[in-house]
């Protein structure tokens, strides 16, 4: 595969895994991720969910478990998805609806690691003190 080929294959695989975070599609995102995988939450985040999160399962109980938010109003939209190497970087907005009714609409940056054509390891950056505001209540 030449380095444009397996670029643009991390990158459908990390759109492939967010749309399977927005529908809480375990099995689906389960084949975007390594046995192995580590993800990084906020270190705001890191103080009540644990910081990293190891092993393929307990990412996806992290991505695909008990949600905030209102089954099937997450929407992600990806506003610009970079590749470098082995990484991705997605700038994008998670929309959705939490489950205490409230709008949410905040700002990530996903920064995934690739081994071959698995995230390995992934590093999340949004407003934190925003989401807990938008949860409470």
């Amino acid at each position: 595969m030449s380095l444009d080929d397996t670029s643009r294959a991390r990158k459908e695989t990390v759109i492939r895994l967010l749309t399977a975070i927005a529908e809480r599609d375990r099995e689906s995102a389960s084949r975007c991720l390594s046995d192995d995988a580590t993800w990084w939450v906020p270190q705001s985040a890191g103080k009540l969910l644990g910081r990293p999160i190891k092993g393929r399962q307990n990412v996806l109980d992290l991505l695909c478990g008990e949600s905030h938010y209102e089954v099937g109003t997450m929407k992600w939209e990806p506003h610009q998805v970079l590749s470098d190497e082995n990484f991705v970087v997605v700038h994008c907005t998670l929309r959705a609806t939490t489950r205490g009714g409230r709008d949410y609409e905040n700002h990530y940056a996903l920064l995934y690691r690739f081994d071959d054509l698995l995230v390995s390891e992934s590093w999340e950056y949004t407003d934190t003190a925003y989401a807990v505001s938008r949860f409470a209540g």
